[in-house]
């Protein structure tokens, strides 16, 4: 049973992370309005490393007593006597006129502190070296530092000055937080997100070590039953195992929690001590004491891996579909939180200071949430509707996609590349008009390939636009285009700038299909000048067609700098 102490500490905690990752990005937001030389880049990086330090502090502070508090909960023992009446909130309180916890609680507390804090402290370093090349530029002399100077010079030569730069990067601060971790899938953590799994799982593995510890000489434990569950615990779930992993009947405890060493020895100390991050499942002493032995072979055939594989999900399809439910409920639940932190980080006062309030007003789309939608658009420059490009600043009316437009997509083939592959890109631009086919007019999506055309990520717009994730490695970028016309001025800014994007690609809502391709003849720098001079012609075009007519001649010149450009349609 999870106490209300143990929460408290733990929602401290993550508020500390939650206030941290505010306070940075307000710190970098006030950098855009202090003048645009380094040293205020320096004097920034120099307080946020402030801000992370005191992170660290409070962490080294809290955490201990967060997981020391699972142990005072759970082992009655350690806590001195209390006054009569004994109450529950006394309980909960014991922990602070704690006697002492035994030696192997201790090394426990320790271990999870230190194994918390070496992750913790690992992120806080991803955040400053994040920012840190961002603002400043990487400082080692190696191929990343290099690309990184020749972006800013080609920056330059198109008209911008590093720091124009700077509103935009706030903005997607405050949209996508902090980067503190990216996993092995690609995918950004912000600080708080990560800090708040980080500590949650911490949290469980000492509520589970000290249900361990309460008996030391109880070897055998069975794992709650929930029925609607997910499929990792489902096949897990009701089994009784072995702490130690010796018991020639039952399972070891490490197999269910999952091995660190895939090859070691089957103990805890081997053990992630959790089914996954967020794991509701409980554990709880189980003997054979009082059971015939015909339930005693049952609970045995049960829980053997051999006989019972955990390979076969267990669940019924009204289980499952519970479950289902009850996620779907929870990504909501999740989506309108994170919604409520944006807002409560970008617009501030306004947006009320407990989920509760905000999620009622917004159930009930009232005035009040329309507002607070409305300011945040706004602040992230996202409510200017004439922008529909998903890359950028088209300013062109929106047509439907029919399935006429869908068929009649046509098959472009980049510069040394098979049929096979033409006719993969020829269907991942249908895929993405069917994708946004159902959804309002206008709506963008956008996907990013490998070289070899293996999806790497599909986005479809919210509220008409989208934005892609930022992918490291050769790639290709595919986009709609709901007005049908060509790439846009800010298209081109994104193909020039990210230096991995080989193949740009638009396709419009009426089939009509760009490429956009850089050989190995491409000159970044001619090909950036030349576009910089027909920047003022495109600015003064009056019309859609004028602005894409100039586009396109660009482009079609543009060959001496080693791009190619294809139409069809």
């Amino acid at each position: 049973m999870r106490s209300r102490m143990s929460d408290r500490e733990l929602k401290k905690l993550i508020d500390l992370y939650l206030q941290a990752e505010t306070d940075i990005i307000n710190e970098i937001a006030r950098l855009r309005s202090r003048g645009l030389v380094d040293y205020h880049a320096e004097a920034a990086l120099e307080r946020v490393q402030t801000i992370l330090r005191k992170l660290e502090n409070d962490s080294w502070t809290c955490i201990p007593r967060m997981i020391e508090a699972q142990f005072y909960i759970h082992h009655p023992e350690a806590r001195k006597a209390l006054k009569p009446p004994e109450t529950p909130e006394k309980h909960l309180l014991g922990y602070k006129n704690a006697r002492a916890l035994t030696g192997e609680q201790l090394n426990i507390v320790q271990l999870l502190t230190t194994s918390a804090m070496a992750t913790l402290t690992e992120a806080n370093l991803t955040v400053t070296e994040t920012l840190e090349e961002a603002l400043l530029g990487r400082r080692r002399d190696d191929l990343f530092r290099r690309i990184g100077m020749e972006r800013t010079a080609l920056m330059q030569a198109a008209g911008q000055g590093v720091y124009k730069a700077l509103p935009d990067f706030v903005a997607a601060l405050r949209r996508d937080g902090v980067t503190a971790f990216i996993d092995k899938a690609g995918r950004k953590w912000n600080l708080h997100t990560y800090g708040s799994m980080v500590l949650r799982t911490t949290s469980r593995q000492a509520e589970v070590l000290s249900i361990l510890t309460e008996s030391p000489g109880h070897d055998l434990f069975q794992i709650s039953k929930h029925g609607t569950t997910c499929p990792v615990c489902a096949p897990l779930e009701g089994r009784v195992y072995s702490k130690s992993g010796t018991d020639p009947d039952f399972p070891p405890l490490a197999a269910a929690f999952g091995k660190v060493d895939k090859k070691g020895p089957d103990t805890l100390e081997n053990s992630w001590l959790n089914l996954h991050p967020n794991c509701l499942h409980q554990l709880r002493r189980w003997t054979p004491m009082g059971r015939s032995e015909e339930e005693i072979q049952k609970v045995k055939d049960f829980s053997s891996f051999e006989k019972n594989p955990v390979t076969r999900d267990p669940r019924t399809q009204k289980q499952i579909d519970a479950y289902r439910k009850k996620e779907a409920a929870r990504a909501r639940f999740l989506r309108d939180y994170r919604q409520w932190e944006r807002y409560r980080e970008t617009i501030g006062d306004p947006v009320p200071k407990t989920f509760q309030t905000f999620r009622k007003h917004k159930a009930a789309g009232d005035e009040k949430y329309k507002a607070w939608e409305s300011s945040y658009r706004k602040q992230n420059r996202v409510d200017n509707s004439k922008k529909r490009d998903t890359l950028g600043d088209t300013r062109y009316a929106a047509i439907p996609v029919t399935d006429e437009a869908i068929e009649r997509v046509p098959q472009i083939r980049p510069q040394s590349w098979s049929t096979e592959q033409a006719e993969r890109l020829q269907e991942a631009h249908r895929d993405l008009l069917r994708a946004v086919q159902s959804k309002p007019v206008g709506t963008e999506a956008g996907a990013v390939y490998t070289m070899d055309m293996r999806l790497i990520e599909q986005r479809i717009g919210v509220e008409y636009q989208v934005s892609l994730p930022q992918t490291a490695g050769p790639h290709i970028i595919i986009h709609n285009h709901p007005s049908g016309l060509t790439f846009s001025e800010k298209d081109i800014e994104k193909f020039v700038l990210n230096f991995d994007t080989n193949i740009l690609t638009a396709v419009g809502n009426n089939g009509q299909t760009y490429l956009l391709q850089k050989t190995d003849q491409y000159s970044p720098a001619g090909f950036v000048k030349a576009f910089g001079t027909i920047l003022p012609q495109l600015h003064q075009a009056k019309t859609p067609q004028k602005y894409a007519e100039i586009i396109n001649e660009f482009l079609e010149r543009a060959i001496q700098y080693g791009t190619r450009f294809i139409t069809r349609g």
